[in-house]
């Protein structure tokens, strides 16, 4: 998975990953070294690492990657996998959000105490 990430055309990347996500489903004990990987292939293009958009066809051909991934647990890890990548995606969708508040100033911003509660 190295150098397709890091070289090439983006239509060979394109290609390649939805090979994998056509490919993953078919044969997922052939895929299952390859799990952690591609897995992380797919977190960094999330993260926008990789330096490109995180929309388009690209980002859509890894989010459709990333929701097969599980499918090389087999039939009992698979839950296990699928439980990961939600903690993962979340995980990094909480980074996000944690440095977005941290761009913004604090100043106007009502602070409520513990004993206040806004319904």
């Amino acid at each position: 998975m190295g150098p397709i990430s890091r070289t090439g055309s983006q239509h060979l990347q394109l290609l390649a990953i939805d090979a994998l996500f056509v490919l993953v489903p078919l044969y997922p004990t052939i895929f299952k070294a390859l799990h952690e990987r591609v897995s992380a292939l797919c977190l960094r293009q999330f993260n926008g690492s990789v330096g490109r958009l995180t929309d388009g066809p690209f980002a859509q051909a890894t989010s459709r990657l990333y929701s097969v991934l599980p499918a090389t647990g087999g039939k009992v890890g698979a839950a296990t996998l699928w439980r990961k990548s939600v903690d993962e995606i979340l995980s990094m969708g909480w980074a996000s959000l944690h440095a977005l508040r941290t761009t913004f100033p604090s100043d106007g911003l009502v602070n409520y105490s513990a004993s206040q509660t806004v319904y």
